[in-house]
């Protein structure tokens, strides 16, 4: 069986690139014959210079584009050698027409997971296998996310009728169950991000790229209510006064962080992974970066403030109970007594084995010929 995934794999985010990884992993280790389709949208632009600049303040702008002018080359770099090394990527297409001719190629097309189901795309047909000709193949999503449930009147018959047509449907989350029982009336099964299906034993078994004790840090949107200063400064009284480094992606918008011993600007996905696992404790708002730590057994403390993140983090909040690990304010700081990272991770594995069982099963009946 030929596979293609379709998803969005093409940016200078950890999350979207590991994602797309693992799932095509996942499936070569099945056997299966897979290619990850590099469609990318024609209204998606390399990153430049000015991009995710604002100009209200200029005095930040301009120690931004600083960094840029340093670093974005080198972290662009980082990632597009990543993709060209270990993912198996058709050639580049941008636009519709090409992609339905590439659709042929395949007896299956699976969406997901990452975002691709968010409000941005309600009025796209990619993501929904929804363009004409219509693909005739066998439709599946893998672990989409809608981000938030919010459906235009003028955009709801149409998704309804593409859902419709899938032959298996699974989503990420409960916001996403919500979407698709709305507007279909079904209850699709709630699978677990592809990062957990897969091990990533060929990059996590290398040599710790930071010697000795460390504490990380990766922050994608906004500060915490409080401020991550005091946060940081909370940690490192709490866990120990360790150097802290923070990874800042200088290919996209590298932030103002005014608490690290280093910023790291031109990090890879497989270093990205290896910093995770091998620190002593991790901070973030970063969804996949929270997988990576329970994957890892890494202690840390995850926030979210922007609405797209919260039904994420809510969710694994409430499958792995990790009410305390997940705060959304300085305020929430749970006390040291409070979080025993031993017994989090014991209750995780627990909760993982079965997830993951029934996530595989998902995939295996979807793949499977006979359905």
């Amino acid at each position: 069986m030929n596979i293609g995934i379709l998803t969005f794999h093409f940016g200078y985010n950890y999350g979207g690139v590991l994602q797309a990884y693992a799932l095509q992993k996942y499936l070569q280790s099945l056997n299966y014959k897979v290619e990850i389709i590099n469609y990318i949208p024609p209204e998606y632009n390399e990153p430049s210079l000015l991009f995710g600049l604002s100009f209200k303040k200029p005095i930040e702008t301009i120690k931004a584009l600083s960094i840029k002018l340093f670093h974005q080359n080198e972290s662009i770099k980082a990632f597009d050698s990543f993709r060209n090394k270990f993912m198996a990527l058709t050639e580049k297409i941008t636009d519709e027409k090409k992609l339905a001719e590439k659709a042929n190629n395949y007896d299956t097309i699976i969406v997901g997971s990452d975002q691709i189901w968010n409000p941005s795309q309600h009025n796209k047909p990619i993501y929904f296998l929804n363009w004409y000709p219509l693909y005739k193949g066998k439709k599946i999503s893998y672990a989409p996310c809608c981000a938030v449930n919010k459906i235009k009147n003028i955009d709801a018959e149409n998704l309804k009728k593409a859902l419709n047509d899938f032959s298996f449907i699974s989503v990420r989350n409960k916001t996403t169950f919500d979407f698709v029982k709305y507007l279909t009336g079904k209850e699709p099964p709630i699978v677990l991000d592809p990062t957990f299906l897969w091990d990533f034993a060929e990059f996590n078994n290398n040599e710790p790229i930071i010697k000795g004790e460390y504490i990380l840090t990766y922050i994608l949107g906004s500060d915490i209510p409080g401020s991550n200063l005091k946060t940081i400064e909370k940690i490192k009284e709490i866990y120990g006064n360790m150097h802290v480094y923070a990874i800042n992606i200088a290919a996209i918008n590298p932030k103002k962080i005014n608490w690290a011993d280093k910023i790291l600007y031109n990090i890879s996905p497989d270093d990205w992974i290896n910093l995770i696992a091998n620190a002593n404790f991790f901070y973030t708002d970063s969804f996949h970066g929270l997988i990576f730590a329970l994957k890892y057994h890494t202690p840390f403390l995850a926030y979210y403030t922007e609405a797209a993140r919260a039904s994420r983090f809510i969710d694994l909040q409430e499958r792995f109970d990790l009410k305390n690990a997940i705060i959304e304010s300085y305020d929430d700081l749970p006390l040291p007594d409070k979080i025993d990272y031993e017994l989090l991770f014991k209750n995780v594995e627990s909760i993982l084995i079965k997830e993951i069982e029934s996530s595989k099963m998902y995939l295996n009946k979807a793949l499977d010929n006979s359905y």
